[in-house]
């Protein structure tokens, strides 16, 4: 004789509400850090990593100079600045420059750090050319 059916919508929902409170109480014990631990944090160090202020600080007063000023760059200029700035990366960076690379990469298309280059700029475009 068979016996009683299996009700799955109970069940699912029984795993469903287990799963939901496990969730729950890992939120409520994560970890918060105090304030003097943060510096002993990797991303904090990454975070706050001299060349990464430094870069911020640059492309800042980049920022405030265009927006505070009648000049206005063309195309050709601002790839001109872009790679004044690549130049200037391994000074900036220093020996931490490696553990950067995939920050920097995902802000400048870098295919390899060269810290003296060589530009022959033109000081107009010609739009009839």
């Amino acid at each position: 004789m068979p016996g009683k059916p299996i009700r799955w919508e109970s069940i699912g929902r029984c795993a469903l509400l287990r799963h939901e409170t496990r969730r729950d109480n890992a939120e409520r014990k994560q970890r918060v850090h105090r304030k003097h631990e943060y510096m002993q944090l990797e991303s904090y160090n990454l975070m706050m990593n001299s060349g990464r202020r430094k870069l911020e600080s640059l492309e800042g007063a980049f920022r405030y100079f265009w927006e505070h000023s009648d000049f206005r760059l063309g195309y050709m200029q601002t790839m001109l600045v872009d790679e004044i700035k690549t130049a200037y990366l391994p000074n900036m960076f220093g020996e931490e420059l490696v553990a950067h690379l995939k920050y920097l990469n995902e802000r400048y298309a870098i295919d390899q750090l060269i810290n003296t280059k060589a530009i022959l700029f033109p000081r107009r475009v010609c739009k009839g050319a």
